[in-house]
């Protein structure tokens, strides 16, 4: 009786262990591919006032891409969409503007982020503004960013090019920080050089 009372006491521990591994491996997958599934697209090219927006190609790949000159008194309005196409809400953190914050050096900044209301934009590097929101399955959000001409900073001659944004993403404990493949091109000029 003891040896049979083992097997299956064995056998039961088993079955328990592997329910345990196939369940961790369907959390980090389904957690994995859900906070990917969520897409930043650009919708439009920059649209500018006080500066020209020009086609020039591309140092990357030499395609034509849409390339603002850094000119005092530049506003530019650059729109994106958020689009969760998961099958589960996703949380968003925050939206990140790589070299765009107060503490950067380049002759841009971002003046402004818009979602459903102005949103407040916290220092560093890279600008930072807290979304701190759950977007459910087949749900989208617009942003609309607006940068500026930065008076105290400079820009040399050629071009720069940061990401369009970068949004941090969760679920489950799984997290990804996501971005879209369009960048957003800056040309330095006689006003921003060094």
């Amino acid at each position: 009786m003891a040896w049979g009372a083992r097997v299956i006491t064995s056998r039961r521990v088993w079955l328990v262990g592997l329910a345990v591994v196939v369940l961790a491996g369907l959390w980090w997958v389904v957690g994995g591919r859900t906070v990917e599934g969520v897409e930043v697209r650009v919708l439009n090219e920059p649209h500018c006032t006080g500066t020209d927006v020009t086609a020039r190609r591309s140092p990357i790949d030499d395609t034509l891409v849409p390339v603002v000159s850094l000119e005092p008194g530049m506003e530019c309005r650059l729109n994106l969409e958020l689009r969760n196409d998961s099958w589960l809400p996703v949380k968003l953190h925050d939206l990140m503007l790589p070299l765009m914050g107060p503490d950067a050096g380049a002759a841009v900044r971002v003046k402004t982020v818009w979602t459903d209301d102005q949103m407040p934009i916290y220092g560093g590097v890279a600008a930072r503004v807290p979304l701190d929101r759950w977007l459910s399955s087949d749900e989208s959000m617009q942003v609309e960013i607006v940068y500026a001409y930065r008076h105290d900073g400079c820009t040399a001659l050629g071009t720069l090019w940061v990401p369009a944004a970068q949004v941090g993403t969760s679920l489950l404990g799984r997290s990804a920080t996501l971005q879209p493949t369009t960048k957003v091109w800056f040309a330095g000029t006689s006003a921003s050089t060094c």
